[in-house]
């Protein structure tokens, strides 16, 4: 040993030898085994630590040393030329004699089986749960959607449509439904412009004609109670029509009173009234919101009509108040032309 001045000499027996080459030769599971004898952390005489080669007096790497100096089970330590499985055992004069093997990847594809059966489970698995998500919170509400598209072609305005989510498909589900809305009371608004014209013209009685168009105009505006009240007239008493519950009985009440049906009577502007009841006949009738305008041609107060909403009913939008107004112009016409005809049949 170098630095030291006392020398040992080593004789190996033939078959010593001869196991050790067999041993050097490598063992499943490991790479070049290297045999080097050690003592006090550095080699004695020229040796391997596993597949790297040493000379007298190289000092041993710090992972190696714990193995080097004690006896006891091999012990993986890693090194710069990977990881070593190392042991030693005492030979007198306090040299050991070191044996070290390299390690090796010895896993093969069937020891990978499971793991990639493992890992494909769970990416089906994965796949599995997307699909489930993405039907339920995207396929789904695209096909309800696609299916009231179609029947808005067919005319068909009430097919439910999921909606209320807070994302970019809950807003244009949101978009849709107003949309639809929107188009309803166009369409039915101008149905019903169409079908009360001809109603005021055709040939048969004029009450029978106001009754029609009370029934028109509750479909077309989803109100409870559509109601025309014309003012009495040249000895005639008022005359109350309606359509939907519940049925006014007194038409004096609603012409003279303080409610929205007589102030819209006596409102000399040509628009109509939009207000909730507050006193009056309507309150009695148990109506919450009420739009109301005049019958009159030119100067002449001839009634008013009104259409109405019981409270919990759907509120009155712009279209159901231009139908009203476009009514109430009919309406005041078809009254002034029976009226012209009756006194033209009284003077003949």
């Amino acid at each position: 040993v170098p630095g030291r001045p006392t020398m040992f000499a080593f004789v190996a027996r033939d078959m010593v030898r001869s196991e050790l080459a067999v041993v050097a030769a490598g063992t499943p599971g490991y790479g070049t085994t290297g045999f080097a004898v050690v003592r006090d952390g550095h080699m004695a005489l020229p040796g391997r630590v596993a597949s790297t080669p040493g000379q007298a007096g190289t000092p041993l790497t710090g992972g190696l040393t714990g193995p080097a100096t004690a006896d006891g089970p091999s012990t993986v330590v890693a090194t710069s030329a990977g990881d070593v499985a190392g042991a030693s055992k005492a030979i007198g004069g306090g040299f050991r004699l070191l044996v070290t093997a390299g390690l090796l990847d010895t896993r093969t594809l069937a020891d990978d089986i499971p793991v990639v059966v493992v890992t494909v489970a769970l990416v089906l698995l994965a796949l599995v749960f997307i699909y489930g998500l993405v039907r339920r919170d995207l396929q789904r509400p695209l096909s309800r959607l696609d299916m009231a598209v179609s029947a808005m072609g067919r005319e068909e305005y009430d097919v439910p449509v999921t909606g209320g989510r807070d994302d970019a498909l809950g807003r244009v589900t949101g978009s849709f439904v107003a949309m639809r809305t929107e188009l309803r009371s166009v369409m039915r608004t101008a149905e019903a412009r169409v079908e009360i014209a001809t109603d005021l013209s055709s040939p048969a009685s004029l009450d029978s004609a106001l009754r029609r168009v009370c029934e028109r105009l509750r479909r077309a505006t989803e109100a409870q109670l559509a109601v025309i009240v014309i003012a009495g007239r040249d000895g005639r008493p008022a005359a109350p029509h309606a359509a939907g519950l519940p049925q006014p009985r007194d038409p004096s009440a609603l012409l003279d009173g303080p409610g929205v049906i007589a102030t819209a009577a006596r409102n000399t502007g040509a628009g109509a009234l939009l207000a909730c009841p507050l006193v009056g006949a309507e309150v009695e009738l148990g109506l919450d919101e009420i739009c109301a305008a005049p019958l009159r041609v030119g100067t002449k107060e001839q009634g008013a009509l009104a259409i109405g909403a019981t409270r919990g009913g759907a509120g009155f939008g712009r279209h159901a108040f231009e139908l009203v107004e476009a009514a109430a112009a009919h309406v005041a016409l078809a009254v002034e032309r029976e009226r012209v005809l009756v006194m033209a049949r009284l003077q003949a």
